[in-house]
């Protein structure tokens, strides 16, 4: 249980590799095999540290095989001109380029991609085949913020390869970079300290190891701490056992405390005890013996046949370094001639002595093994003495860092991200005045949800129906037991409701909703109404219960039965608790349905659905005409471009009314948002800021954000209303530059931008946006148009404070503003979108759509109206 609860149903995983020894004549900075694990769990993070989307939230369980001289640590040397390094770390976003073959030592190359709607310092890997270059994903989000501006100053150049291709094609790449100085630019000497810090973060991501050049105690007193508070806060939720292991490891020698959490932050799960070195560890053999004393390690005894299983056998063979293999090899004989002569690499030789050792292990002849010894026995004199942590120990590693940090995305490693600078959290009170989880009950369902949850990911993506069924019937059942209910509203319900979702019940509440898909797509539909129902008959995740609601009218309708779809899209317009998106398309869908005879009268909200926007038709070359194809165009410059590009060279034009913008879509909105409503997020509310890594308080997405702190926020809201937006923006950006912060993006606008902006749009128009967002943050979250139009009416824009801090230099701008939704030949407005233009037009701002056609061209400048 304690592996398949290691990552969350939400984090992308990577198999295990085995990687051939890597010689090459240049520095290598890599120290022993390690992994790494960032989760971006939440979708709501979504994601997250692990990419460059929100969902990074991305894993990694790579473990890299080196040299044993590569066990002993050795200095992180500084970047100069014509040294190429070497960094090991992962491509992720693979999902969104799954498509893109991979071959293993494919050569690659880093670009940069600073226009990235999700991360300004975005870094893409390109591939080189023989079709061309290929994007095939990004670099981690913590590495890219580190490698961005060396490349930005050309100082850098980046080029690399794929060490293995995984099993999956969703799954994150391993790859190799090599790192060079340029010649002749002029590496400045505080760049050495930033070097370091680009390889340590390198290190980090690809091995989830803790830095070992960090000062011992650094690491040591992080986990302390993290226990310790863990220990004092949620001690109910541990029985006698565990209490009395967690209790003892403060009671350990310092020596013996470095070693369990050196070998915790690495892969696995044996580790052979020569081969272990940490200069701040005086007797690794005495921290052992310690340790196995105490149940935090497990020794490995000799392979004597019949005691352990062909996995454990696999496990150990695994931690051989290379002379290793070679030497088991040569001794028993086993060597087979290759085509081509060449060397074996490591995973043949792996393959050769496992095919050997399991034929003696099931007591089978082998016909490879002469008159050499057994293959197991020099396995055992190779691999010598080995211990792994025990599962009990490492089980109770996991969950202590689940209660610290809640969601799955962090661990101790986010401590070492801040103690290097690579991430700023805010400053912000944790006041908690009651428990995340009441009960142990509660915890070991909650854990039992994210094991099932995570059987559903896997089956997914293996297309499993069988193990979909079963995840998805385990769901049913839970949610529709009365008892979960009934406790669901007492410990969430009337008191801090935003915890819900460290419940099992909202971990089933999304299973189901992803069996509901599932089932829709293979026309289940009869099987998606009754798992629907169930959804909508518990109390758990009200803002799905717009969709849920909508998917239930449409399936039944799917069924014949559009009297019942009309009922249930009608009793949802009176449930307070659906949002706005899912609001208008039910209005919609009664409009449809409840035409006479069904209905004779209108409903109110007839009139104000149609009601339409302003629509400007544009057309373009198109380069590709494709259904389920991005559509791509010729611009007006004669480059390839996006629809959402050709739209702002047509308004930048004298045709479209010679207006500045930004394809934004919510991304401005967000760091608008962040920026303005700053000191109300962060403000001291009791239980929603838990640990110091947060970036939002855990009520942002809900319904609680807005009641809890009413006041904070009318106040603020009068105060952009009044034309205080940009002299607002102006303080938090000199007071808070660089610290992370939900959905805020400091990169993507400078603030002399993002003051004109929000001067152009007028402060009453920029209030309803953010009592709006305030109201529903993960609801109108996305959805909104995607272009920002400005026009200053200014020739010269002084839109900044001036050194005094007075803003005289705002009061004579001003400006206009205009929201352009663009739709390409084959789109269509979703519903959400729909809402946005509504509530903007009721709001008085100024928005079109803009529709992109496509028209056979007859000369290179008709690029039509």
């Amino acid at each position: 249980m304690c592996q398949s609860l290691k990552e969350s149903a939400l984090e992308s995983q990577v198999r295990e590799s085995q990687n051939e020894m890597i010689i090459i004549p240049v520095l290598c900075n890599c120290k022993c095999a390690c992994h790494h694990r960032m989760d971006v769990a939440n979708s709501d993070v979504e994601t997250a540290l692990s990419e460059p989307c929100s969902d990074l939230n991305h894993a990694s369980d790579d473990i890299v095989s080196h040299q044993a001289t590569h066990n002993s640590e050795k200095p992180i040397l500084p970047l100069k001109a014509e040294e190429v390094h070497v960094l090991e770390t992962l491509i992720v976003g693979r999902r969104f380029n799954r498509n893109v073959r991979i071959e293993k030592d494919m050569e690659i190359q880093a670009l940069r991609e600073p226009d990235n709607p999700k991360d300004g310092n975005a870094i893409k890997i390109i591939g080189s085949s023989s079709t061309g270059n290929l994007t095939l994903g990004h670099l981690p989000r913590d590495l890219a913020a580190l490698l961005a501006c060396p490349l930005d100053k050309g100082i850098l150049k980046i080029k690399g390869t794929v060490i293995k291709v995984p099993q999956k094609s969703s799954e994150p790449v391993p790859i190799i970079l090599y790192c060079e100085g340029i010649q002749g630019i002029g590496i400045e000497d505080s760049f050495e300290e930033t070097w370091q810090s680009i390889l340590e973060a390198g290190s980090t991501v690809m091995h989830r190891k803790i830095d070992p050049h960090q000062p011992p105690h650094k690491y040591l007193n992080n986990f302390t701490y993290l226990l310790r508070i863990v220990l004092d806060r949620d001690s109910h939720l541990f029985d006698g056992k565990e209490l009395d292991l967690l209790e003892s490891f403060f009671s350990l020698s310092e020596d013996a405390k470095c070693l369990f959490i050196r070998l915790s932050e690495r892969k696995g799960p044996w580790f052979q005890v020569s081969h272990i070195n940490y200069p701040e560890i005086s007797s690794v053999e005495e921290a052992v013996h310690e340790l196995v004393a105490s149940g935090f390690f497990t020794v490995g005894d000799k392979l004597d046949k019949g005691l352990h299983s062909e996995e454990d056998l696999r496990e150990r063979m695994h931690v051989l370094t290379v002379p290793d293999l070679r030497h088991i090899v040569s001794i028993a004989n086993l060597k087979r001639r290759r085509a081509d002569n060449s060397p074996p690499k490591r995973d043949e030789l792996l393959d050769w002595i496992w095919s050997a050792a399991k034929d003696e292990y099931l007591h089978i002849s082998s016909k490879t093994c002469g008159d050499s010894a057994a293959v197991t026995s020099l396995i055992s004199e190779s691999l010598g003495l080995c211990v792994r942590i025990s599962s009990i120990a490492s089980f109770l590693n996991w969950r202590v860092q689940r209660l610290f940090f809640l969601y799955g995305e962090q661990d101790l490693s986010t401590f070492l991200l801040v103690d290097m600078g690579t991430i700023k959290y805010p400053s912000y009170v944790c006041n908690q005045t009651r428990k995340t989880f009441l009960t142990r009950e509660a915890l070991l369902a909650y854990e039992q949800a994210l094991e099932i949850a995570q059987r559903m990911d896997v089956a997914v993506e293996e297309s499993d129906m069988q193990s979909i069924e079963s995840c998805v019937k385990q769901s049913s059942l839970y949610i529709r037991s009365q008892e979960t209910n009934k406790t669901f509203t007492n410990n969430y319900v009337s008191e801090d409701p935003f915890l819900a979702r460290f419940s099992a019940a909202w971990v089933f509440a999304t299973i189901g909703t992803v069996g509901v898909s599932i089932l829709e797509r293979e026309r289940r539909y009869a099987e998606a109404v009754e798992l629907l129902r169930d959804l909508l008959g518990q109390c758990c995740c009200p803002g799905r219960r717009g969709y849920w609601t909508t998917r239930l009218s449409i399936d039944l309708e799917h069924l014949g039965l559009k009297d019942e779809s009309l009922e249930v899209a009608e009793s949802g317009l009176n449930d307070s608790r659906i949002r706005h998106g899912d609001r208008v398309a039910l209005q919609r869908r009664v409009l449809r349905l409840g035409k006479p005879p069904r209905r004779w009268k209108k409903p109110s909200f007839a009139k104000t659905l149609s009601k339409t926007c302003k629509e400007v038709i544009i057309t373009g070359r198109p380069l590709n005409c494709q259904t389920g194809m991005k559509s791509r165009f010729y611009g007006y410059d004669d480059n390839r471009c996006s629809v959402e590009e050709l739209a702002l060279q047509y308004y930048a034009g004298d045709a479209g009314g010679a207006w500045q913008g930004v394809h934004s879509e919510s991304g401005i909105w967000m760091t608008l948002f962040a920026l303005l409503m700053w000191d109300v997020i962060f403000a001291d509310v009791p239980n929603v800021f838990w640990h110091p890594f947060q970036a939002a308080p855990l009520d942002l997405k809900t319904d609680a954000f807005c009641l809890i702190r009413e006041s904070l926020i009318e106040a603020q809201l009068k105060r952009i209303q009044g034309g205080e937006a940009a002299q607002i923006l102006a303080t938090m950006w000199s007071k808070y530059f660089g610290t992370i912060c939900q959905g805020l993006n400091w990169e993507r606008h400078s603030l002399h931008e993002l003051q004109i902006m929000v001067c152009c749009l007028g402060g009453p128009e920029l209030a309803t946006i953010c009592r709006l967002l305030a109201e529903d943050y993960a609801g109108l979250s996305g959805g909104m148009p995607d272009l920002f139009l400005w026009k200053p009416l200014n020739s010269e824009v002084p839109c900044s404070l001036c050194d005094d801090g007075c803003p005289n230099a705002l009061s004579s701008l001003a400006g206009e503003a205009k929201l352009v939704e663009v739709k390409g030949p084959r789109d269509r407005l979703s519903e959400q979108q729909r809402a946005w233009i509504s509530i903007l037009m009721e709001a008085g701002i100024d928005v079109e759509v803009c529709k992109v056609k496509e028209k056979p061209m007859t000369s290179k400048n008709d690029h039509g109206s």
